[in-house]
């Protein structure tokens, strides 16, 4: 009997040692699949679509003996626009874009001082005052049409001009203008002229269409008078571009008749 259990006790041992060896090989297995299939967490994360921070474009000083730069710093500083990713302050909602404005108003005044009045110049001239004339800022517009004075007078110029400014409600901008369109007075581009103003003094806002009456007498001669005398009819009667326009039309008549 005692024989029969120490056989038992024997091949039990022998089982469990057997079971031990067995696991430990299952889980040095194990370790070793995982260690050729587990990559660390680092690799396993999915990379953002962008990982570069995007680069701001420069608000720095720009040389304006270098005009390449210049003209670079112009591109750059108008695509500021398109994104907020710029240098310029966001302190409320129209912060950055006047910020944007007041650069290239600068920049544009720095090109003219170097550039504008070189004739060699001149197809690059014209190009950035059509530009920037389109612009919705009031400072760009203003460094614009300074460029445009710098220029012979065109109709590629005043078509811009024009266009760009049919709805402006800056009355600076309409004095600045007008000064410009006199260049074109007895030119055969005078009825573009006539168009704008007349499409300024009937339906364009308060202030710009009172500031276009005050400057308007240089522009009414014997080809004018009478669209701007059909114009007068359709303003209202007590309106004050209406009544300023019926003085200067009676003013024009007298000094003609000698009255």
């Amino acid at each position: 009997m005692d024989s029969l259990k120490s056989k038992a006790f024997i091949v039990g041992t022998v089982i469990l040692a057997a079971l031990s060896l067995w696991q430990m090989k299952s889980v040095r297995k194990a370790d070793r699949v995982s260690s050729k299939t587990t990559k660390p967490v680092s690799e396993n994360m999915r990379a953002p679509a962008n990982t570069q921070t995007p680069q701001k474009p420069t608000t720095a000083t720009v040389n304006p003996t270098d005009k390449d730069s210049l003209l670079q710093a112009l591109k750059d500083t108008k695509a500021c626009y398109g994104n907020e990713a710029c240098d310029f302050p966001q302190t409320d909602p129209k912060s950055y874009e006047i910020a944007v404005g007041q650069k290239l108003h600068g920049l544009l005044k720095t090109y003219r001082a170097a550039y504008a009045k070189d004739p060699a110049n001149l197809a690059q001239t014209e190009a950035l005052a059509r530009e920037y004339i389109e612009s919705t800022d009031e400072f760009v517009q203003e460094s614009a049409l300074e460029l445009m004075t710098d220029l012979p007078p065109s109709e590629e110029n005043l078509k811009a001009l024009t266009e760009s400014l049919t709805n402006t409600s800056d009355p600076l901008l309409v004095e600045q203008a007008m000064n410009e369109m006199k260049r074109y007075m007895g030119t055969s581009s005078e009825y573009v002229v006539h168009h704008y103003l007349t499409e300024l003094l009937g339906r364009g806002a308060v202030f710009s269409s009172e500031q276009a009456v005050r400057g308007l007498f240089g522009f009414i001669n014997a080809n004018s008078y009478q669209t701007y005398a059909d114009l007068v009819r359709t303003l209202p009667v007590g309106s004050s571009v209406g009544r300023d326009l019926r003085a200067l039309l009676e003013e024009y008549r007298r000094q003609q008749t000698g009255g």
